[in-house]
């Protein structure tokens, strides 16, 4: 006799679940996690908008741990918010202006082949800009430039900083130039 799809559900600590949904497009491992927000969400997410969002580090202990939601989970959507072609910079900031006390509900699937793949070759953001001000560098280790230079950004949270991309500058022949630092636009 063939089974029916069927959906599962566990009940852990106050007012949090776990789903295990069977949704048309997904493999069945696709969870559905809901918590209360604490003070963090207690996530650390790389990736980017070239391959997705991923799950790189769980805090011990957070209600995401205690819900099951693991390293290599790639979050396909949080609430509403669908995480498809985000940069880590904007799900990071997404995830940050949750308010602690506020249900979150992600959909996640554990994709480790995939996240491993990622890791390795240091994939994650990929996007083209064009910049629209000047900037004289402040480090080292970041690019000077002027208004309507093009420039390739691969990180969005470069060593783990809000507001700082890493860039390769393209040049008139659209070959690299140059590699380093650039602000974001709201730096």
């Amino acid at each position: 006799p063939e089974e029916s799809p069927t959906d599962e559900y566990n009940f852990q600590g106050n007012n949090s679940m776990m789903q295990n949904d069977r949704i048309s497009g997904y493999s069945p491992d696709l969870k559905v996690v809901r918590f209360v927000k604490a003070k963090s969400i207690g996530l650390l997410l790389t990736g980017g908008n070239d391959v997705g969002i991923f799950v790189s580090g769980v805090q011990e202990g957070s209600p995401a741990e205690t819900q099951g939601i693991q390293e290599g989970n790639q979050i396909l959507q949080v609430n509403e918010k669908p995480f498809q072609n985000l940069t880590r910079e904007d799900a990071v900031q997404y995830l940050m202006e949750l308010l602690p006390g506020e249900e979150v509900t992600f959909h996640v699937q554990n994709k480790q082949d995939i996240y491993k793949k990622m890791v390795k070759s240091n994939l994650g953001d990929s996007f083209y800009i064009r910049t629209h001000f000047d900037f004289e560098k402040d480090t080292p280790s970041a690019l000077s430039f002027t208004r309507g230079e093009v420039f390739h950004v691969v990180d969005t949270i470069y060593r783990g900083k809000l507001g700082s991309w890493l860039a390769l500058r393209i040049g008139k022949e659209l070959q690299e130039l140059d590699k380093g630092i650039i602000p974001n636009q709201s730096r």
